[in-house]
């Protein structure tokens, strides 16, 4: 998070999705760090990260049309994207469109030139913050 708080301060665009543990019972909650950048007439004290949290029993998968249209992903990223989201793997997502591999991985290419990500978590994380994510 400390990067994303990095890129706040400098003016930059920032999203990290970060899985954390639970200290007691089982499982992670998903969250997204998303840097708010500085503007010169912000005050000292303004927020400088916007932090998201999804717990798994409360998460919902965003639907397709809307990450179709928040991101401009085509049909089938939008597919490959929920896939992922809900939790499946890219050689589960090959076999669920009956597809190769190499076909999923130039999805995922275009998926993080899309959204601007450069890992699979962070990609998810985006993907599960979705619907709370406010088109300007």
């Amino acid at each position: 998070m400390s990067e994303t708080l990095a890129a706040a301060k400098a003016g930059e665009d920032k999203v990290v999705g970060i899985q954390l543990h639970r200290v007691t019972g089982t499982g992670t909650v998903s969250s997204l760090a998303c840097a708010l950048p500085a503007r010169e007439a912000d005050p000292p004290d303004a927020p400088a990260l916007a932090l998201f949290l999804a717990a798994p029993e409360r998460r919902s998968r965003a639907p397709e049309t809307l990450l179709m249209e928040l991101f401009g992903l085509t049909p089938t990223e939008a597919r490959v994207a929920g896939a992922l989201a809900n939790g499946a793997r890219t050689v589960d997502v090959a076999e669920e469109l009956d597809v190769s591999q190499t076909t999923i991985a130039f999805h995922m290419r275009n998926l993080f030139q899309k959204t601007g990500t450069n890992r699979q978590t962070d990609l998810i994380a985006l993907f599960l913050a979705g619907p709370m994510i406010i088109k300007s």
